[in-house]
C-alpha cells in the first residue's frame, strides 16, 4: 500500500515519528479491508520501527503477531522477514540463545529462497550474538562470510556493520591497529552513507564504540591518530581485502593463548 511505502521512505530520512504514524496508518487500512497480506507486513514494519524507538516490548508484540501472520499464508519472505526482526529484539534484550534460534531460520528460510540480501543480514546477525558470547571464531567466520555477500551486494551498510565487528574481534585479540584501520575503513563508508540518505539505523554501535574507546587507551593519541589515517585511506577493496585476511601471529609473541582466553572471559561478562 502507499502509505507503508512512504512509512520506508519516511523512515530512511529519520523521522521515525511520522514513520511509525504512517505504518500505524497503514495497519488499519490493511485491517479494514481484511487483507492478511497487508496486515502482516504493516505490523512488521511498525515492528521495525517501534524498535529503533526503543520499545521492545511492544516491536515483540507486533513482530510476533506479523510472524504468526505469515506462516498462516506460507509466506517465505515474510517469515524469514519476521524472524530476523525478533531476533534482534531478543538480541538487545540478551536472550542470545533465543535471537541465534530465531536468526537461524531465518537464514535457512533465505537460503532456500536464494535472497542474498536476507542471508548476509542473518549471518551478520548471527556473528553479532557469537561475538558477545566470545567465540571468536565462529563470529570471525560469519562476519567474513556476511561481508563478501554485502560486498557482492555493494551495501555500504552491511560492509561497515561487517568491518566494525571484526574490529572488535581484533581489539579483543590484541590487533589493535587492524582495529583501528577497519574502524576508519567503516568510519569513511558511514560519512559516504550519511551523504545519501540522513539516516541510518541501528548499527551496533557497541561494538564499534568499545573497540573505539579500548583502541585509543591502548595505542595513545597520537599513534592512534596514525592509524586511523591509515584507514581512511583505504579503498573498498583494499579495506574488505584485509577484512577477510585473517591476521597471522608472529614469532615474537603477538596474541597467545592466555591472552585469547583473558578476551573471551570479558565478552562473556559483558553479555545482556
Amino acid at each position: 500500500m502507499g502509505v507503508n511505502h512512504l512509512g520506508y521512505v519516511v523512515l530512511r530520512e529519520g523521522d521515525l515519528v511520522r514513520a511509525a504514524a504512517l505504518q500505524s496508518q497503514s495497519l488499519q487500512m490493511s485491517r479494514a479491508i481484511g487483507s492478511t497480506w497487508h496486515s502482516a507486513w504493516a505490523l512488521s514494519a511498525l515492528g521495525d520501527v517501534v524498535f529503533q524507538q526503543g520499545n521492545t516490548q511492544r516491536a515483540a508484540t507486533l513482530l510476533e503477531e506479523s510472524l504468526a501472520l505469515f506462516r498462516v499464508l506460507g509466506d517465505p519472505h515474510g517469515t524469514a522477514s519476521a524472524l530476523q526482526g525478533l531476533g534482534e529484539v531478543a538480541y538487545s534484550q540478551g536472550d542470545l540463545a533465543q535471537a541465534e534460534l530465531l536468526f537461524e531460520e531465518g537464514k535457512h528460510r533465505f537460503e532456500k529462497l536464494g535472497d542474498t540480501d536476507g542471508v548476509a543480514l542473518a549471518l551478520g546477525n548471527l556473528a553479532g550474538v557469537a561475538l558477545v558470547q566470545g567465540d571468536f571464531k565462529q563470529a570471525a567466520a560469519l562476519y567474513r562470510e556476511s561481508l563478501t555477500l554485502r560486498y557482492q551486494l555493494n551495501d555500504k551498510h552491511g560492509i561497515a556493520k561487517c568491518l566494525e565487528g571484526l574490529a572488535g574481534i581484533a581489539q579483543a585479540r590484541g590487533y589493535v591497529e587492524r582495529c583501528v584501520h577497519l574502524l576508519s575503513a567503516a568510519a569513511g563508508l558511514r560519512k559516504q552513507i550519511i551523504a545519501q540518505t540522513p539516516f541510518t539505523p541501528p548499527n551496533g554501535s557497541r561494538v564499534r564504540e568499545h573497540a573505539l574507546e579500548a583502541a585509543r587507551a591502548q595505542l595513545g593519541e597520537q599513534a592512534f591518530a596514525v592509524a586511523w589515517a591509515g584507514g581512511q585511506v583505504l579503498t573498498a577493496e583494499q579495506m574488505v581485502a584485509i577484512a577477510l585476511n585473517e591476521p597471522r601471529i608472529s614469532a615474537g609473541g603477538t596474541p597467545g593463548a592466555a591472552a585469547e582466553m583473558a578476551a573471551d572471559a570479558r565478552w562473556r561478562g559483558r553479555r545482556g
